[in-house]
């Protein structure tokens, strides 16, 4: 059967909902086909009831002009749309207008919200973002009628509609302006009594239900009641809490119009401060609360925030009623805090918490180590979208920043995740959590409607359990595959270590580049030897013939340096070893700079080796974790040492199957519940039938549970179990690594110095070279003064110290060349020709040492370039 208007159309079966004075209907626009809601009135008294009944219909056309007033002066996304009101054409022939009019309003093809909670998945409240969702939109509405300064009075559930659009995007509206009120200049209360019962305030239930002594309303006593228009809170509290746990926050056992007297006496001893009074059992005591039930989906953030904001809604003494001004104000603050949903993978939590905008990044991490009791601040490292995202903690950006440069906003879904190679202490028991909560026993067992609302509690709860076995899935999922990325992770920092020693020893390799000029001088002069039998000597004269003892052995003045790096010197060098108390005064110059440079490289061989064995150690671990493979991850086998291989993988991969197996069992027999409740009598098979499904329905109720607690809880505790023990091998393996980076640190400290003394001895070693070719150094300085060995701890030899300056060096050069030239004047060519033949040798020698000077100079510019860059 349809009606019609003159522009719209609607059959009489399509009904989106009913009230106290009008019936709402889907409808479609003749010309359009837009979809529209139909609010029919009946807006004339002389009419009777359809029902044939002799009762006359009554007049609501008051109703009706207050809220299409109210209507047509608002223009807000989060209140229904006004859009004609047009009179019912009457269905006889004659086709004339009868005593009904249609209003015509913003069809929400969502349903209200009423429809929203009555899902089985919402049946213990919202989830977080569509939380949020309702009570920003329903907040913007009050506030936009506040301006208007109106109050609607009759906030609920099934006057707020849900919109979707082509795009999904979620829009929640306000809706049944019809007992809306304007509130006058000066005006702070009203009289009616309006509104539904389970929403209303104290004040209002009290004077609308009877009195236990009089059986009569207060109203009808004449007795009038002033309501502040506060009051309208108080509805709202209720319905934020309803959404919150999907549950009203005040019960009788019974039911709340089932049993209006203890409704009444909840209501009337309501303790300040608490949010919710529920009766578990007839006549039982009223169980009190101050927070939100454990069953509850939101984090403990927006628990927090909505708890206190509730205990101020929900006061029941008009006297400590919260402002609408007070309300506006928190709401926009808890409004402009910023939520970054992250997956704490030390106790596999995921949750959002909120931040004030200015807020520095660092308190993320406060919160991760508030929520890890973790006194000792570890170091938490971050992943988005299965990629690492550093966070700077040096110079931490605000949290409205960090969350502007994210690629995406941070979601359930796609939630920030941190992870640590800190493992869980011994002394902590944490283990995740899988909550199961407790179904309501049944009201009455013969009850029919009872059983199917019993029914319903029983799908909610598998869906509830079902969330969080489909949670803890894409928990471990991540867990696993971050192991992955750890992996990478520490190979990474290994692999960029080792980088960092070898960019060190780098440093080394010029002892090694002088070692080789010195080796190449000392073997050129070598070369070079002059035999004895073509130098005259003369028997007769002892003093020349032992002043000639160097020259007549066959040795030139040899300056060959490659035992410097010998542990112990050989017994030839004993006289001039760092800890010589007596040195020779005729000591030649070669001798004094082999003697230096012997205490300058040995002061540099225990760093060296200090920075080898840690280049040795972190192979080492390389070669036990990955297999010596230098390569990244992409580079051998993806899962080496991780836990994706691991058993449980393909065990909780069917958590879901065998869930949704079940949850199709008991809808089945939900759906037969509810067949039952629309019949109105029963014969013997239908009663027999209907209690053996309700022991099916126990029996199923305990195999889920039993599913639950002893198949998926286990594996979830073991993979739990299974990623600490794997952390933990992690944790000591940068133990091991930390000690070899406080080892190069050390050793770090004493190089740092080196460079400036590697110049000192280039030029050291050079101007000595030059004087012993008699061509005079271009410096005064003294070669004491160049070859100081550096200071460092881990060298405990005495600083050696040349003892004669420059003009006792060219002494020594005097008394040689007088020993030589005291000979007889036969031995006079003799030696004028060994000087020659040697000062030609040492010009060549120079020249090579030259050479190899300027790769040295090379070299060095080069060490400082890497040093400074590092």
């Amino acid at each position: 059967m349809c009606e019609e208007t003159t522009n719209h159309l609607w059959a009489t079966q399509d009904i989106l909902g009913h009230g106290a004075t009008s019936q709402v209907y889907k409808a479609y626009n003749k010309s359009t086909g837009e979809l529209v809601a139909a609010k029919v009135y009946q807006v004339s008294s002389n009419s009777r009831s359809p029902l044939g009944d002799g009762k006359t219909n009554r007049d609501y056309r008051p109703i009706l002009d207050h809220e299409l007033d109210i209507l047509k002066s608002t223009d807000h996304e989060n209140i229904v749309r006004y859009i004609a009101l047009e009179p019912v054409i009457s269905l006889d022939s004659s086709h004339l207008i009868n005593n009904r009019e249609a209003l015509l309003i913003e069809y929400c093809n969502g349903g209200s919200l009423h429809n929203v909670l009555e899902l089985p998945e919402n049946r213990y409240g919202l989830i977080e973002d569509e939380f949020i969702l309702v009570f920003k939109h329903l907040t913007n509405a009050l506030k936009y009628l506040h301006t208007k300064n109106t109050i609607h009075r009759d906030i609920k559930p099934d006057n707020i509609m849900l919109s979707i659009n082509i795009n999904g995007e979620r829009t929640y509206k306000l809706a049944d302006l019809g007992v809306a009120r304007l509130i006058n200049e000066g005006e702070n209360a009203f009289t009616s009594l309006v509104g539904t019962e389970e929403y209303i305030h104290p004040e209002l239930y009290r004077a609308a239900v009877h009195d236990n002594k009089t059986n009569a309303l207060r109203t009808a006593l004449k007795t009038r009641v002033d309501f502040p228009f506060e009051v309208d809170l108080w509805s709202l509290g209720v319905t934020l809490y309803q959404c919150a746990t999907g549950e009203l926050p005040f019960q009788p056992f019974a039911g709340t119009r089932k049993d209006r007297n203890v409704m009444k006496r909840i209501l009337e001893t309501k303790p300040t401060g608490c949010i919710s009074g529920v009766e578990n059992t007839l006549g039982g005591e009223i169980q009190w609360s101050k927070t939100l039930p454990e069953s509850c989906r939101l984090s403990n953030d927006l628990k927090q925030q909505l708890e206190n904001l509730l205990q101020r809604l929900l006061e029941s003494d008009r006297n400590k009623l919260m402002r609408f001004s007070e309300f506006f104000k928190e709401t926009d603050r808890i409004f402009n805090l910023i939520p970054i949903y992250y997956l704490n993978l030390k106790r596999f939590i995921l949750t959002c918490s909120y931040f004030e905008p200015i807020e520095l990044i660092t308190k993320l991490y406060d919160k991760l180590q508030q929520q890890d009791n973790d006194k000792d601040h570890k170091e938490y490292y971050c992943l988005f979208q299965n990629v690492p995202y550093p966070i700077s903690k040096t110079k931490p950006m605000s949290i409205k920043t960090f969350c502007e440069q994210l690629p995406i906003p941070t979601s359930r879904e796609t939630p920030l995740v941190f992870y640590t190679f800190s493992p869980i202490k011994s002394d902590d028991s944490y283990c995740p959590i899988l909550y199961i909560p407790k179904v309501k026993p049944i009201r009455q067992y013969n009850d029919v409607a009872a059983a199917c609302d019993r029914s319903n509690d029983m799908v909610g709860l598998f869906f509830y359990i079902k969330g969080q076995l489909i949670e803890y899935q894409n928990i471990l999922k991540t867990a696993q595959c971050s192991t992955t990325i750890m992996q990478q992770h520490l190979k990474t920092n290994l692999l960029e270590f080792l980088c960092l020693i070898r960019s060190k020893l780098i440093i080394f390799r010029a002892i090694e580049e002088l070692k080789n000029i010195l080796d190449q001088i000392g073997s050129n002069t070598n070369s070079q030897s002059i035999s004895p039998n073509n130098l005259p000597t003369n028997s007769n004269n002892e003093n020349n013939s032992s002043s000639r003892t160097q020259s007549t052995s066959g040795e030139a003045p040899s300056i060959g340096f490659s035992h410097l790096y010998n542990n112990s010197p050989s017994s030839s060098d004993n006289s001039l070893s760092p800890v010589t108390s007596h040195r020779s005064s005729t000591a030649t110059p070669s001798q004094l700079i082999k003697q230096s440079l012997r205490i300058y490289l040995r002061s540099y061989l225990q760093p060296y080796e200090q920075l080898k064995k840690c280049e040795q150690d972190i192979l080492e671990i390389i070669e036990n974790e990955f297999n010596g493979q230098l390569g990244m991850i992409d580079d051998q086998p993806p899962f080496t040492n991780t836990l994706w291989l691991s058993q449980y993988t393909k065990t909780y991969a069917s958590w879901i199957h065998r869930a949704d197996k079940y949850l199709k069992d008991l809808i089945d027999l939900n759906d037969s519940f509810k067949k039952d409740r629309l019949l109105s009598t029963y014969n013997r098979l239908q009663s027999d039938s209907h209690f053996r499904r309700r022991k099916n329905l126990e029996e199923l109720h305990e195999k889920y549970v039993h599913f639950a607690n002893d198949e998926c809880y286990p594996n979830l505790v073991q993979v739990f179990t299974d990623y600490n023990d794997w952390i933990k091998q992690r944790s000591n393996l940068i133990h091991v690594y930390q000690s070899i980076q406080q080892s190069y640190e050390k050793q770090c400290d004493d190089i740092i110095h080196f460079v400036d003394s590697l110049e000192d001895v280039r030029t050291a070693v050079y101007n000595n070279i030059r004087e012993l070719g008699g061509t005079p150094s271009t410096t005064t300085t003294t070669a004491h003064e160049y070859l100081q060995p550096p200071s460092s701890s881990s060298v405990r030899s005495q600083p050696y110290q040349l003892r004669g300056d420059e003009s006792s060096h060219q002494q020594q050069q005097q008394q040689q060349q007088q020993q030589i030239s005291s000979g007889d004047e036969d031995d006079h060519e003799g030696s004028q020709t060994f000087m020659q033949k040697f000062r030609g040798t040492t010009r060549k020698t120079i020249e090579q040492a030259e050479e190899g000077f300027t790769k040295l100079d090379h070299a060095i510019r080069q060490i400082r370039t890497n040093i400074h860059k590092k």
